[in-house]
């Protein structure tokens, strides 16, 4: 899995552009 447990996780990957960004964005995509 990409290690994001929580929203905080998510919220850091999106905003710091970690390596997990692609995920994250994916993950967000349908609430759009």
């Amino acid at each position: 899995n990409a290690g994001i447990i929580c929203t905080e996780d998510l919220i850091h990957e999106i905003f710091t552009v970690g390596n997990k960004f692609k995920y994250a964005s994916n993950f967000l995509w349908p609430f759009k």
